[in-house]
C-alpha cells in the first residue's frame, strides 16, 4: 500500500532519529518497564516503543508481539505522524480505510489502536508509543493522559541515553589524548634517565657504552653504534650494542666509498639521515651495497658535534626488516648525540618536558571542567524522569497493582542512583576547580564536623570511635572534613557482624618531629601505634606502592594521620585499585556506593601535597594513612595561593 507519511520534514526527522543511535540496540530495562506500564494502564495485550526509520518500523521495546520490526508502509503509526497528536481507534473494522491494513487483516489482527507520537525537544517525531488489542475498546481521559506522560518518559530516556553516550565518547577522545600524553611523558622521562646516566661519568668509554646500551633498549633497534670519524672520512666503531645473530662491527675500521667530504660537511652542519628501506631509498648504489654487508635494512644517523666540529656519528640499525623512524626517535637520537659531545640538550629537554607538563595540566583542567558541565546538564532529565514517575505513582496509585508500583520504584531507584553518581562526579571534579584557600584548621573540629554528618549511621550500627589529640594544620577545611567523613563512613559501611570500632590518630614526622618538645612530641608519645609507624618511616629507604613500611622519611615535617577499623579488610593486591575512580571490590547489592569516595580522598590529599594509602588483611580490618605537610601559614600561602 502507498505510504501515508508526511515527508515535508522527513530528512530532518530521520536525522533526529539517527542522532540517538538507538536503532538495532539491545533491549533496555527502562523502555521495557514503560511498555509494560502502558499496557497495564490501557488494559491491552500489546504495547510498543516504535521507532520509525526510513523504510521500517523498529521496536525498541515490545510486549505481546513476536516480531522486532515491520515494513514502514504497513501499520497505523502514520496516523500519529499526520496528526502530530495522540490517535485512538476504538475499532479498526469500523473504518473502511483501516480495515484493509495488513496489521488488521493479518498478524497481529489489531482491532484496537492507540498511539502517541514520540516528539524530541526540537519537535521532531521519531516514532510512537502505542498500544494495540485484538478486541475493540475505548480509552478514558485518564488513560490517554497517562499514555502521553509515558511517551514523554520514553523521550527522556532517549535523551538521557544519548547524553550518556556523548559523555562516554568524549571521555574516550580525552582518554586517548591522556594516553598519548602519558606515553610522551614516559619517553621524556626515559630520555632524562638516559641523559643522566650519560652525564654521570666523565670517562668517554663509559659514556659511549651507556649511550648505545640505553638507546638500543629504548628504540628496540637491532644495533646501535658510535662511529668515530677520522679526518680522511674513514672511522672506527668504538662502541656497539647489537642483538644476537647480527654481525658485530665493534673495533672495525670502516670506510664507506661514498662517504666523501661533501657528506661530512652536511653532517657537520647538523644533517640527520633516516632511511626507512635501503632497497627503495634515494641513495647511491655504492652506499646501498656498503650497508648490505652489515645486514642493514634501515638506519638512523645523527652527528656527534663538539664545538664547531664533528666528532663522529650515533647510528641505529634495523636489520630484520625495514622500519619507519618516528620523529620522536629521530629527535631523541639527535639529542643524545649532542649530550655525548656537549651539555646543550639539558635545556632542550627541560623545555620539552615543561611544555608536556603544561599541556597535561591544561588537558586535565579541561577534563575536569567538561565533567562538571556534562554532569550538571544530566541532572535535569533525571529530575524530570523521577518527578514524572512519582507523579504517575501518586495520581494512579489506586489503579496500579503491585507489579506496576514495583516497575515505577525500579525506575525511580535507577534515576536516583544515577543522580548520586552524577553528584559524586561533580564532587570529584570540584576538588581542584572549586577548592577553598588553605587556612589554619583544628583537625579536632574538622573531625567533629564529619562525625556530626555520620551521626545516624554511627548510632544505627552501634559504632565506637576513639580519637587521639589531633593537630592544627594548613588545609581546606571543607575538603579535609570530606576525607574524614569518607574514611569513617567506609569503616562503618564495610563492617563485619561486630559493631565497628574505629581509631583516629595523628603524629608529626620528618625533620621537625619531636624537635621542639611541643604538641608533636606529645602526640607521638600518646599514640604508640603511630610511634612505631614513625620509626619505620624514619628508617625506610624508598616509597613504594603507597606502603608506609617501604616509605622514605619525608624531606620536610608533615602530619601522618591514621583511620583504623575492625572491618572486613581487603587483600593487598587491591590496595592501590580502591583509590581509582569507579573501582569497586563488591557489588552494589552487598555494599552501596559509586566507587568514587576514595578517589576523591586521594585527589584531596594530593592537592594538599600529601599521600594516602591503606594497609589491610581480609577479616583483620584496615588502616588508612594520609599525610598533610606541616606548613607554617606563610609558607602555605606562598605554595598554594588560593588553593587552586
Amino acid at each position: 500500500m502507498k505510504s501515508k507519511f508526511n515527508t515535508d520534514n522527513e530528512a530532518q526527522r530521520l536525522e533526529a532519529l539517527r542522532q540517538y543511535q538507538i536503532l538495532d540496540t539491545e533491549p533496555e530495562e527502562p523502555y521495557d518497564n514503560l511498555v509494560q506500564l502502558a499496557a497495564f494502564i490501557c488494559g491491552t495485550s500489546i504495547a510498543l516503543v516504535n521507532l520509525i526509520a526510513e523504510d521500517r518500523q523498529w521496536f525498541k521495546a515490545k510486549l505481546g508481539l513476536d516480531v522486532s520490526e515491520m515494513p514502514r508502509n504497513i501499520g497505523l503509526s502514520y496516523l500519529c505522524l499526520e496528526r502530530r497528536d495522540i490517535v485512538v481507534v476504538p475499532d479498526t473494522l469500523a473504518d473502511g480505510n483501516l480495515a484493509t491494513n495488513p496489521v488488521v487483516t493479518d498478524y497481529p489482527y489489531a482491532r484496537f489502536y492507540a498511539g502517541v507520537p514520540l516528539v524530541t525537544p526540537k519537535g521532531d517525531i521519531v516514532g510512537t508509543l502505542c498500544v494495540l488489542d485484538q478486541t475493540p475498546r475505548e480509552l478514558n481521559h485518564r488513560q490517554m493522559n497517562a499514555l502521553q506522560a509515558l511517551s514523554r518518559q520514553v523521550i527522556s530516556q532517549m535523551e538521557l541515553r544519548r547524553n550518556l553516550a556523548q559523555v562516554s565518547r568524549f571521555a574516550e577522545e580525552l582518554k586517548q589524548t591522556e594516553t598519548e600524553l602519558k606515553r610522551q611523558h614516559l619517553r621524556s622521562q626515559l630520555f632524562a634517565e638516559i641523559t643522566l646516566k650519560i652525564r654521570e661519568s666523565l670517562k668517554l668509554p663509559e659514556i659511549l657504552q651507556t649511550t648505545v646500551t640505553e638507546v638500543q633498549k629504548l628504540l628496540h633497534a637491532d644495533r646501535v653504534l658510535v662511529f668515530r670519524l677520522h679526518t680522511d672520512g674513514s672511522g672506527m666503531v668504538v662502541q656497539e650494542a647489537v642483538l644476537p645473530g647480527w654481525p658485530v662491527v665493534l673495533g672495525q675500521n670502516i670506510l664507506d666509498p661514498c662517504f666523501k667530504e661533501s657528506y661530512i660537511e652536511k653532517y657537520r652542519q647538523g644533517r640527520v639521515s633516516a632511511i626507512v628501506d635501503i632497497e627503495t631509498a634515494d641513495i647511491q648504489d655504492c652506499h646501498r651495497e656498503f650497508l648490505r654487508q652489515f645486514g642493514v635494512k634501515a638506519n638512523l644517523v645523527v652527528p656527534i658535534l663538539i664545538r664547531d666540529g664533528i666528532w663522529g656519528l650515533l647510528v641505529a640499525h634495523q636489520c630484520a626488516t625495514p622500519r619507519h623512524w618516528s620523529s620522536f626517535e629521530l629527535e631523541l637520537l639527535q639529542h643524545l648525540a649532542n649530550q655525548i659531545g656537549i651539555a646543550l640538550s639539558q635545556a632542550q629537554m627541560l623545555e620539552q618536558e615543561t611544555r608536556q607538563r603544561v599541556e597535561l595540566t591544561r588537558s586535565n583542567a579541561e577534563l575536569e571542567q567538561f565533567a562538571y558541565v556534562a554532569s550538571h546538564d544530566l541532572q535535569e532529565p533525571l529530575r524530570m524522569v523521577t518527578s514524572y514517575l512519582q507523579l504517575l505513582e501518586r495520581k494512579y496509585k489506586s489503579h496500579l497493582d503491585s507489579n506496576a508500583e514495583q516497575f515505577i520504584n525500579y525506575a525511580v531507584d535507577g534515576a536516583r542512583r544515577m543522580q548520586t553518581l552524577i553528584n559524586d562526579l561533580l564532587n570529584y571534579s570540584r576538588v581542584s576547580t572549586r577548592g577553598q584557600p588553605f587556612e589554619q584548621v583544628d583537625c579536632q573540629v574538622i573531625f567533629e564536623r564529619a562525625i556530626a554528618n555520620l551521626k545516624i549511621a554511627i548510632e544505627e550500627c552501634g559504632g565506637a570511635i576513639v580519637i587521639d589529640p589531633l593537630p592544627v594544620v594548613m588545609a581546606d577545611p571543607t575538603q579535609l572534613a570530606q576525607v574524614f567523613q569518607n574514611l569513617i563512613g567506609n569503616a562503618i559501611k564495610f563492617r563485619t557482624e561486630q559493631p565497628p570500632k574505629i581509631h583516629i590518630g595523628a603524629v608529626r614526622i620528618g625533620e621537625k618531629a619531636g624537635g621542639d618538645g611541643g604538641d608533636g612530641e606529645q602526640l607521638l608519645t600518646q599514640n604508640s601505634a603511630l610511634s612505631t609507624q614513625h620509626s619505620e618511616l624514619s628508617n625506610a629507604t624508598s616509597f613504594n606502592g603507597g606502603n608506609p613500611r617501604n616509605a622514605v622519611a619525608p624531606q620536610h615535617s608533615e602530619w601522618l594521620f591514621s583511620v583504623r577499623d575492625n572491618g572486613i579488610g581487603l587483600e593487598a593486591q587491591y590496595a592501590e585499585r580502591i583509590f581509582v575512580i569507579f573501582q569497586r571490590l563488591h557489588g552494589r547489592s552487598q555494599y552501596p556506593g559509586t566507587g568514587i569516595g576514595l578517589a576523591i580522598c586521594k585527589k584531596i590529599i594530593e592537592r594538599h601535597g600529601g599521600r594516602i594509602w591503606v594497609e589491610s588483611e581480609p577479616g583483620q580490618g584496615s588502616t588508612f594513612y594520609f599525610t598533610i605537610p606541616d606548613r607554617p601559614k606563610e609558607s602555605a600561602a606562598l605554595d598554594w595561593g588560593l588553593g587552586i
